[in-house]
């Protein structure tokens, strides 16, 4: 495997955008893309703040990869395992997302302290699987769980799938698709089958795009569909991501708190604000899109007639700058990531050195998914951040407190 290569499966790992580390080696983007195609080059100093970023050692940029749970390439391996017609992602790239969340997941639940958790999420996984054959009844049970998994008037949709049903929830870059859904009992690596269902979600997308997602494969769960790896962003003709995007939608946007908050918004912001713009203060504060909110008011009737048109034409961009200076997101603080860290290194699974941090890219990837479940858990009031922010902060903590090399920056 070329150094190029070795970096850029780093990078994804960590789910790194080519801008940010361009950036933080000093190279434009144009340049960096050709560097992780073999020209031209990465010089030392980049493989050392690399090898900063990335928790490795210079060295071991010039060494084969082994992957735990893989000794054939993501490409062969997830091909053996299940069959290709099953793939709606290109495959190359589902199977490099499916073997990272699965190694999370297998390493996750081979910590003995973990067996507890783990028994009751099996039992909540099996007992929900395929129990209902209508979306409303769905969303009828699942309305009845959501008190406690409420953060401001917007439901905390990844607590509730995990906490609820068992399902377990990894973030990753898989191109134009939104998420995966996998069954527990699937062979995705010889001889390892998964211990829960997988929830793989987007990185890439935009906060909200992945909340509905995640409600959209937990929809897939709810019913028991299996065999379409990878929900498409754009709608297409298929009975199942129909009913899993009306699901995720009626779940999300439940109507009676959907009148709530509208109704809030307008009392408070009728003078000061237009009416596409009090649906995304709505929109905001319920974590869902702009666009699959405005189709439901409409739908429900409860846009008034000579606003219909402004809503659903609206450029949201715009309205975005024109409330930015009232709605911004929830801030993230770098004393959460600490505090995660702090949990981790209590567990087996997380690989920790007193001196010098987490150990390697999986242990950073790790603490990437806690701090970023805690920081939603902190979003009352404002909107979340883009994970992808959460990421990179995460990881230029680890970089800068526990730097292996001095490198020029």
């Amino acid at each position: 495997m070329k150094i190029a290569d070795r970096i850029k499966y780093y990078r994804n790992m960590l789910r790194l955008s080519q801008d940010f580390v361009a950036k933080l080696i000093g190279v434009s983007r144009p340049t960096y893309t050709k560097m992780e195609n073999g020209d031209p080059d990465f010089t030392v100093n980049h493989l050392r703040i690399l090898g900063n970023l990335f928790k490795v050692r210079v060295e071991d940029f010039f060494k084969p990869l082994t992957v735990a749970y893989q000794n054939a390439s993501p490409l062969q391996h997830a091909q053996f395992r299940i069959p290709q017609t099953d793939f709606r992602i290109p495959v190359k790239e589902a199977a490099a997302a499916l073997l990272l969340s699965t190694e999370e997941l297998l390493t996750w639940a081979s910590d003995k302290e973990n067996h507890s958790q783990l028994k009751d999420r099996q039992e909540r996984a099996t007992q929900t699987y395929a129990k209902f054959k209508t979306v409303d009844e769905a969303i009828r049970y699942t309305q009845g769980l959501i008190q406690k998994h409420l953060a401001g008037d917007a439901i905390d949709i990844v607590s509730l799938s995990m906490q609820e049903f068992g399902l377990w929830i990894s973030w990753n870059n898989f191109g134009p698709f939104s998420g995966i859904y996998l069954e527990a009992g699937t062979e995705v690596v010889e001889g390892k089958t998964l211990p829960l269902p997988i929830v793989a979600i987007n990185s890439g997308h935009p906060s909200e795009r992945q909340r509905f997602s995640v409600a959209h494969e937990l929809g897939h769960h709810l019913f028991g569909q299996r065999g379409k790896i990878g929900s498409p962003t754009k709608p297409i003709a298929d009975v199942d991501e129909k009913e899993a995007n009306k699901f995720a939608a009626g779940l999300l946007m439940e109507h009676s708190r959907v009148v709530k908050v509208l109704k809030e918004m307008q009392e408070f912001y009728s003078k000061t604000f237009d009416f596409p713009s009090i649906v995304l203060l709505t929109a905001s504060h319920l974590q869902v899109s702009y666009s699959a909110l405005s189709r439901k008011l409409v739908a429900l009737g409860m846009v008034p007639s000579d606003q219909i048109k402004p809503v659903l034409t609206a450029k949201v961009r715009e309205l975005e700058l024109g409330v930015s200076k009232r709605q911004r997101p929830q801030p993230f603080h770098m004393q959460l990531v600490k505090s995660s860290e702090e949990t981790l290194r209590k567990t087996a699974f997380f690989k920790y050195d007193e001196k010098n941090g987490p150990r390697g890219p999986e242990d950073i990837r790790f603490l990437q998914d806690y701090s970023y479940v805690e920081y939603l858990h902190s979003c009352k009031a404002k909107p979340p951040h883009d994970s992808s922010l959460i990421f990179r902060e995460v990881a230029l903590y680890v970089k800068d407190t526990y730097p292996i090399y001095v490198a020029e920056t």
